[in-house]
């Protein structure tokens, strides 16, 4: 379906996306980067910033795994700057919680609590006690 260009840009957008995370995230990620790649210029060219997001979002989880927090960073602050103004609260709660946990894992407590309690804050106003949970 990816490759099927008579697909709508949103099918065509789930399908890679659906390579990227279920098919090789966790067992091949050098092939989910290249896809989460690919998702994103798609997503970039339709002006998308949710799935723009969703594919930083698999970029930055291949840098953490790869314990490269730096560029994981950069890829999760873009996440945020591009999620601000979308409504996507479980975007933005699921790159701020990465985030805090990024921080903790380096040794910077202090800023991962900062992120964490942004997490914590964006799930009470959105009612994600699920969330929340996870949070505290």
């Amino acid at each position: 379906m990816w490759n099927d260009t008579t697909q709508s840009d949103s099918n065509r957008l789930q399908a890679i996306h659906s390579i990227s995370w279920d098919g090789y995230l966790d067992s091949q990620p050098d092939s989910a980067f290249y896809f989460a790649g690919l998702e994103y210029e798609l997503a970039e060219t339709m002006g998308n910033k949710t799935w723009m997001a969703r594919a930083l979002n698999i970029k930055g989880l291949i840098f953490a795994g790869q314990a490269n927090y730096q560029k994981a960073l950069a890829c999760y602050q873009n996440n945020l700057k591009l999620l601000k103004g979308t409504g996507n609260t479980g975007g933005i709660t699921a790159t701020l919680g990465n985030m805090g946990i990024i921080y903790h894992t380096l040794g910077n407590y202090q800023k991962a609590m900062v992120y964490h309690r942004k997490c914590l804050k964006t799930e009470k106003e959105a009612g994600d006690k699920i969330g929340m949970a996870s949070s505290y």
